[in-house]
């Protein structure tokens, strides 16, 4: 009963498909980058929780039992937005960069914050900001988690 357009609805319910099954995940992915980007959204969520709960607080000024709960309410929704949204967009976002050689971090930065803007568009207006800075974090989070799976230490 959203206003999420067929063709989102249909990519996002393959996407989920592919990431439940093991055997088919396993194929596309691979187990490393699968682990990689789980912990980059989990990560994600919690950065952009306490992001959220340190800006509540400056702009509120109290810290109270609704503000507590206010933090899980916002962990919760955020676990399930990077995990149905934003490990679907940072999948494709894998897929697109392979085949370049040069740019690769300017192109999966686009992708990442151009789905986060595309919630302007596509879901409710109020969640585009919250989308998009979850897209950014997501996005450095990644990087970051990239770099240290490929320093010379770990390989």
């Amino acid at each position: 009963l959203s206003s999420t357009p067929i063709p989102i609805k249909i990519f996002m319910a393959v996407m989920s498909i592919v990431f439940f099954v093991p055997r088919i995940r396993s194929i596309l992915f691979g187990k490393k980058m699968i682990q990689r980007k789980i912990k980059a959204a989990i990560y994600t969520s919690i950065t952009f929780t306490l992001f959220w709960f340190c800006g509540n607080i400056i702009l509120d000024k109290s810290l109270d039992f609704e503000n507590l709960i206010l933090v899980i309410f916002v962990l919760f929704f955020s676990l399930v937005g990077n995990f149905s949204y934003g490990l679907s967009v940072s999948i494709l976002s894998e897929f697109l960069i392979t085949k370049l050689t040069s740019y690769r971090i300017l192109t999966s930065c686009l992708v990442h914050i151009g789905f986060g803007l595309l919630t302007y568009f596509i879901f409710v207006f109020e969640l585009f900001l919250f989308s998009t800075s979850c897209s950014i974090i997501f996005f450095v989070t990644d990087q970051l988690l990239r770099r240290k799976e490929f320093s010379p230490t770990n390989l």
